[in-house]
């Protein structure tokens, strides 16, 4: 993405799909990755990723609290002493200031669980009122967070 003197853009390309996606704002804050982003998945639905059955309902309730906690600014319970080393309080703190524009959160939808070795990764859909975002964190054998991963959608 470019940013510049007040102005924003975005290209996202697709070649295998002989699309590109350019959008241009007139403004620092225009949330262009978030339009481009909306527009491909319009031209291309395939983009976008289908929600999985919720086998794990206690994983699920994790998620929640992970997010809960992420959006005060403060450590979720169960971190691994590495991830607790990883996760600054200026981390945090940037992390509560960036949610505080998502909104309140709705649905959490799982997308995928995959094993890696000794770790279980989990990836969900948070929807919040006012954007959607990407959750990823995986456990280890302990059941302790390794890692967590959030961006917009």
């Amino acid at each position: 993405n470019g940013s510049w003197q007040g102005f924003r853009s975005v290209i996202h390309r697709f070649p295998d799909d002989r699309l590109s996606v350019i959008v241009l704002g007139n403004s620092t804050s225009a949330p262009v990755e978030k339009i481009g982003r909306q527009v491909a998945r319009m031209l291309l639905p395939a983009l976008v990723r289908q929600p999985i059955a919720d086998t794990a309902p206690r994983v699920t309730a994790r998620a929640r609290d992970i997010l809960m906690h992420l959006a005060r600014g403060v450590h979720p319970p169960g971190l691994s002493p590495a991830a607790q080393a990883r996760l600054t309080p200026q981390d945090m703190a940037w992390m509560a200031q960036s949610m505080q524009r998502f909104g309140a959160l709705g649905e959490l939808q799982p997308l995928e669980r995959t094993d890696k070795g000794d770790m279980r990764v989990h990836q969900y859909r948070a929807r919040f009122a006012n954007d959607d975002a990407a959750l990823t964190f995986s456990l280890d054998g302990a059941d302790r967070i390794e890692n967590i991963a959030l961006y917009l959608e």
